[in-house]
């Protein structure tokens, strides 16, 4: 099982479900696939929508603006809370969720990443979000845990 998933959190826009039963314990297996691919992991443990939006702001910070690879690991609990699948699948889609950082955090994102647009997409100098959003899709692996 180990080896499947760090076959798809390898992968360009690798994102999974798992589905086991009670007592698989697929966070664990999770954890490990994401140590051996040398990835970043940031799990949602409460069922708190504010404690998604801050792993997700985490996330999307480090694969946006960073450009490293990570895993936003999610678990089963989350499903129950309105509208948060929807921001999920938003995140699936394009690579944003909607009003995730305020304008200010944005710009500050933006900016870091001037340099980096120059050297590897000049084309997209006109939209720095396009630019950010392209390297969370590239960068981040969601990864929902139901058991």
């Amino acid at each position: 099982h180990i080896l499947k998933i760090h076959r798809v959190i390898t992968m360009t826009r690798g994102n999974m479900l798992c589905v086991g039963s009670h007592g698989n314990n697929l966070h664990m297996l999770v954890n490990l696939a994401t140590f051996i691919a040398g990835m970043q992991l940031f799990v949602v443990r409460s069922s708190r929508p504010q404690h998604f939006f801050e792993q997700a702001r985490t996330a999307f910070r480090v694969a946006g603006s960073e450009g490293k690879q990570c895993v936003l690991l999610i678990n089963s609990h989350i499903a129950h809370e309105e509208g948060l699948m929807e921001k999920l699948n938003s995140a699936l889609l394009s690579g944003e969720i909607p009003f995730l950082f305020t304008n200010d955090e944005m710009e500050g994102l933006l900016q870091s990443l001037q340099v980096i647009m120059r050297r590897d997409a000049p084309e997209l100098l006109s939209d720095p979000a396009q630019f950010f959003s392209l390297r969370v899709k590239r960068n981040l692996r969601i990864v929902i845990c139901i058991e």
